[in-house]
């Protein structure tokens, strides 16, 4: 499991702490595992669509790590991505809380998310104290039991190995340019929001097009792109997508080498693998919306009721 990256979460997750060994090994895979189908039931209209979802190779470079922090990080874009949908304000702001354990990932869906509630009356402030209440209650004692947290987060975060564009714009930009690779997506992102797509969609999109920003740091960075992929496949033009490109996953994995998916190592096919898995979502982004039809009362697109 990842060390956690800030104080603010450590408390958020301490009971993973008393675990120990092959325990501790168990409950975070199986937490993995089930957040993972949670995540991204929203985004597809039946579960036989979860499969070529949950079967590609970045959710098995999710399980074999396990990385804990990437998951509940897409799991709060999910919460958020149905509170927004069904204008539960206070929810949503929970919801991009969480999300910001990947702030990458997290910014595109964290822009669309303030626009959406701009335009419904009083919604914006219950995003804010939604998002704020969470963050305050664990600050407080993260600050008293480490008052230097922060230094700690930024010095762990510059000193993580980067990979694609954001290795690329490290060398030729430095700190700048990862800012602005990281705000590029969350304005293209605006941008399918202030056109009219629906929330779910939306969301998916901005989680897509956040991997573009992010540190690339493994084979897991993939799942951000699932929604979007799941989204896409609803449209019945396109529904054999997920499954193809679930395949190519497998494809491109085997023919590298297994150990990627533990995280050993992240060579240039694999960055391309990725960043082919964003481009599979471009359809969903340019149309935002692959739903059979909008719903008038949430703007959004039309769902199946999941059923669990």
């Amino acid at each position: 499991m990842e060390p956690l990256s800030t104080a603010i979460y450590e408390f958020a997750l301490a009971p993973l702490g008393f675990l120990h060994g092959y325990v501790a090994r168990a409950a975070t895979t199986l937490a993995c595992a089930v957040l993972m189908v949670a995540a991204l039931r929203p985004f597809v209209d039946r579960r036989l669509a979860l499969i070529p979802l949950i079967t590609s190779a970045p959710v098995a470079g999710l399980i074999a790590i396990p990385h804990v922090m990437s998951v509940i990080s897409l799991a709060g874009i999910s919460l958020a991505a149905v509170a927004a949908s069904r204008g539960r304000w206070w929810l949503l702001g929970f919801g991009l809380f969480v999300a910001t354990m990947r702030p990458p990932n997290a910014l595109p869906v964290v822009v669309a998310a303030l626009i959406f509630a701009a335009r419904a009356r009083g919604a914006l402030p219950r995003v804010i104290g939604g998002a704020a209440l969470p963050a305050l209650v664990l600050a407080v004692p993260a600050f008293l039991v480490d008052p230097g947290w922060i230094g700690d987060y930024l010095d762990n975060d510059r000193a993580t190995m980067l990979a694609g564009l954001p290795l690329l714009v490290r060398q030729a930009g430095g700190t700048p340019g990862l800012i602005a690779l990281a705000i590029v997506p969350a304005v293209v992102t605006a941008a399918i929001a202030l056109r009219g797509g629906g929330q779910r969609d939306v969301f998916a999109a901005g989680a897509a097009l956040g991997v573009l920003g992010s540190k690339l740091s493994g084979l897991y960075s993939g799942i951000f792109v699932l929604p979007a992929l799941g989204a896409t496949g609803r449209d019945p033009k396109l529904g054999l997508a997920p499954w193809v490109a679930s395949a190519a996953t497998w494809v491109v994995v085997i023919s590298t080498s297994t150990s990627v998916l533990r995280g050993a190592e992240f060579p240039a096919q694999l960055v391309g693998l990725v960043y082919l898995l964003v481009v599979a979502c471009f359809p969903l982004a340019i149309r935002g919306g692959a739903g059979p039809g909008k719903d008038a009362s949430t703007g959004g697109p039309v769902y199946v009721p999941v059923d669990y």
